[in-house]
């Protein structure tokens, strides 16, 4: 087993290259802790708490290392539910994912970044983690020689540390060490979140490069490595009392509400949309942001209309919702498909350009009826299907129909020729 040893030694251990920060299933993830000749042994994240943040560990007073571990992860109940969730799912299941070996040597891990060990110590791997696969089927290594020289409080920061490290695995980082993770695992030891307000708590997730927040059912997007490696902070905005007010949403998310879905699995994270919240989480406004290219894997936002035998789906990059979450204008400036035909209280609607992109706008009332319809084109009303065709038209004669609340039209369109 190699350890290092010295006198306040500095091991820094810094790499270039993002492609191999981020090779997680060949490099893996090691939790270390440091073995002294006049003390018992201290996982790295327990020392650092007090060596370099200055704070005191507060360990939960239960017993058992599985519930001193979900006593932790309580500690973010309140400001990060959807995070403590997540963490207490990898907690329970952690014992079924490890692997304890009585004696074995670990591959060497560089992960560890800037660390200091004081005199009379050593500092030594315990635990390895890395993605499960063909080749490894548990997610976790222990050397079990240096588990059974911890105690619960010990083992509880280990198992912590590990669960936080995961995060970061299933997420795109450009971490070269685990030093953000450290300093996240002695927050929570020290219980240093404690009274913090959401945007103190948001600003720590951003320094420390956590890419996502689950707030209202959304998965905001915090910051994310761009295509050259770096990390890039994304736009939040906070009311006076504290709750989101302006967020960017992140590509990588499913979103279910009533009258907005979205889903999009794809591996490469990014900004989907800004959107403005009320202060109870509802929609006010949504803006896709340029960069987003809905031909990546990922659709356009959008509103389902389903009343009756009515049933269409309204794609847009700017929506806006009136206080309820109910929208009342969608509309969109990219390209929409060569053929689009859908019925509405017994009007149908066809759309029939197939080149460039096209204007659409829908604009409804507050019970989501819609009054106001333009597709880019001159609508007209065709007397052999008496259907409303949208036809390819110059900007200077395009216009809208505009309907009542029962479908019927407030002006008729002309015939078309």
């Amino acid at each position: 087993m190699k350890t290092l040893k010295g006198s306040l030694f500095l091991f820094i251990a810094i790499f270039t290259s993002s492609s191999f920060a981020n090779n997680w299933y060949d490099r893996g993830n090691a939790g270390f802790a440091l073995f002294c000749d006049s003390k018992a042994p201290e996982l790295l994240d327990v020392h650092e708490i007090s060596a370099r943040h200055f704070r005191t560990a507060d360990f939960p007073k239960v017993h058992g290392t599985l519930e001193k571990v979900i006593e932790l992860i309580s500690r973010l109940d309140e400001i990060d539910p959807a995070r403590s969730a997540l963490y207490k799912e990898w907690a329970r299941e952690f014992f079924f994912s490890v692997q304890f070996a009585s004696s074995m040597e670990f591959a060497p891990t560089p992960d560890l970044g800037l660390v200091k060990v004081p005199f009379g110590c050593s500092l030594q791997q315990v635990a390895f983690q890395r993605t499960p696969s063909i080749l490894n089927s548990v997610r976790y290594i222990i050397n079990l020689n240096h588990w059974t020289q911890l105690d619960e409080n010990n083992q509880a920061a280990l198992v912590l540390h590990e669960i936080i490290y995961r995060e970061f695995v299933t997420t795109n980082t450009a971490e070269t060490s685990s030093e953000r993770i450290r300093y996240f695992n002695s927050m929570l030891i020290a219980n240093a979140f404690k009274g913090m307000t959401l945007p103190q708590y948001l600003e720590i997730l951003r320094e420390l490069h956590f890419s996502h927040y689950r707030y209202a059912s959304l998965e905001l997007l915090i910051g994310y490595i761009d295509d050259r490696g770096e990390w890039n902070s994304t736009y939040m905005n906070f009311a006076d009392d504290g709750s989101i007010e302006t967020a960017t949403l992140s590509r990588l998310q499913k979103i279910d509400r009533h009258y907005l879905q979205y889903s999009c699995g794809v591996k490469k994270d990014g900004e989907l949309a800004i959107v403005k919240l009320s202060p109870n989480g509802l929609l006010r406004s949504l803006q896709v942001v340029p960069s987003f290219n809905s031909n990546d894997g990922c659709p356009l936002p959008h509103a389902e209309y389903i009343q009756g035998d009515d049933s269409f789906k309204i794609y847009g990059d700017t929506m806006i919702f009136n206080e309820e979450g109910v929208p009342t204008e969608i509309s969109s400036s990219r390209k929409l498909g060569y053929f689009e035909s859908f019925s509405y209280k017994g009007n149908v609607f066809n759309f029939r350009m197939s080149q460039g992109p096209a204007t659409s706008y829908y604009r409804f009332d507050d019970g989501f009826n819609l009054v106001e319809l333009g597709l880019g084109g001159a609508p007209c009303l065709n007397p052999r299907t008496h259907h409303v065709d949208f036809l390819p038209a110059n900007s200077y004669n395009e216009a809208n129909v505009y309907l009542k609340a029962d479908g019927s039209f407030e002006t008729q369109p002309p015939l078309c020729y």
